[in-house]
């Protein structure tokens, strides 16, 4: 089911370059048809880097082209946006010319202002005989000619930005400071530190080297916990979980703590949660551990991922398991992955819920879609007492890019109010 909605995005994807770039950058049908198939490949790999990954194991030639098409998906995306951003720019110029045109007609009242409005798209004569070889091109009108220029601006734009798109998925993480206070968090661990790693999707294009960089990173942070909540890799476990190797280097003085997320489920969750706890990071499986510092204790609980059931029939996220018989003084600190399990879990007792799932839309215009869709979406929600979290990911997902959502890695510092 997730493939054919792959093959879909492929197919609208190459109806779009044809239709919204192809057909106006050349009249020629010889090269309507190369640059076409140039589409129809880059479409094709989209199925082909989502399929292929299931096959196939590191070091080999085949693992490599999957990496390649998930560049190729890249270039993809940022085309379909650009174009997508050129129609909505063209229609709305489209709907003010008619309004200008019809308010023109009222006023005037007879035809005579309707044959001068229509001399406004007359055609651009060349000087050339139209009728010669295409090596001249025919006449354009201005419409003609913006969606013309417009199409090499795209080109242009898709060179210009898919560079940055992958240096800030891969090295633009930047550290997220959340400052919080709750009444029932232990004055005596005022200043506690938490570092939220989620949505790391360890694979093709997030490598060994990329995971060592983001241990660095947190372990820079000299925190107390730390806390994955989902996602942490795309793969079988006997071919990637070797990725997460520089994880065994975590320090925190009070330990690291993982929830699963949905994509680990449909690679085998039990498989994972193994590979992971091998690393020495305790596995939260609708449970929790007690914490005990400076003389004080609180709850870290976390419940497996809510779509898990439908991957692994009989395994279900249970919040409620996960923070039952908690002592009612002590402070709950939820570890899920998605936002629909985050009203459960207050429900049950969670005073500050951590989370992920959604990336943040990864990049812009998404970003506004996931604000629409998630009740919570990005960024701090606080509910009367209590608070949720959601990380925008520490990594991403299938292309490498992200512009205007960078990836990050959060550092939740607590403290009683």
């Amino acid at each position: 089911m997730f493939l054919m909605l792959i093959a879909v995005c492929s197919v609208i994807f190459v109806c779009m370059a044809y239709f919204g770039l192809i057909r106006h950058l050349t009249r020629r049908t010889g090269w309507r048809v190369f640059w076409g198939a140039i589409a129809a490949i880059l479409g094709a790999s989209f199925v082909w880097a989502m399929r292929g990954r299931r096959l196939i194991q590191p070091d080999s030639g085949s693992y490599d082209l999957v990496t390649l098409g998930f560049y190729a998906m890249l270039v993809a995306t940022v085309i379909g946006c650009l174009i997508l951003f050129r129609d909505i720019l063209v229609g709305v110029w489209d709907l003010w010319r008619m309004g200008v045109r019809l308010r023109q007609k009222r006023k005037a009242g007879d035809e005579q202002d309707k044959t001068e409005n229509d001399t406004q798209d007359v055609v651009i004569k060349e000087k050339n005989n139209p009728k010669t070889d295409d090596t001249s091109l025919p006449s354009l009108t201005r419409r003609q000619f913006i969606l013309r220029t417009s199409s090499y601006g795209i080109l242009a734009g898709t060179a210009a930005l898919s560079p940055p798109a992958v240096w800030m998925a891969k090295c633009g993480r930047r550290v997220r400071k959340v400052d919080l206070t709750f009444e029932r968090w232990p004055s005596a661990l005022e200043g506690f530190r938490i570092v939220h790693l989620s949505d790391i999707h360890a694979g093709n294009t997030i490598t060994k080297n990329d995971i060592s960089d983001i241990v660095d990173e947190t372990n820079a942070l000299d925190p107390d916990l730390i806390v994955i909540t989902g996602d942490i890799a795309d793969g079988q476990p006997k071919f990637v979980a070797p990725l997460l190797e520089p994880m065994r280097r975590f320090k925190a003085r009070h330990g690291v703590f993982y929830v699963t997320g949905n994509h680990e489920h449909m690679w085998g969750g039990r498989a994972w949660c193994r590979a992971v706890a091998a690393l020495g990071i305790t596995v939260l499986d609708n449970a929790h551990r007690v914490v005990t510092a400076n003389g004080v204790s609180f709850a870290v609980a976390g419940a497996t991922d809510i779509h898990g059931e439908r991957r692994e029939k009989g395994w279900k996220s249970d919040p409620a398991a996960a923070l039952a018989n908690i002592p009612e003084e002590m402070f709950r600190l939820m570890l899920v992955h998605q936002p629909a399990s985050v009203d459960a879990s207050f429900a049950h007792g969670a005073d500050l819920v951590l989370l992920g799932h959604t990336h943040g839309g990864q990049f812009w215009p998404a970003c506004y879609i996931v604000d629409m869709v998630h009740k919570y979406a990005r960024g701090l929600y606080r509910v009367g007492n209590k608070a949720a979290f959601v990380s925008c990911g520490t990594g991403y997902w299938g292309p490498p890019i992200r512009l205007g959502v960078p990836p990050e890695i959060a550092l939740v510092t607590l403290g009683h109010a």
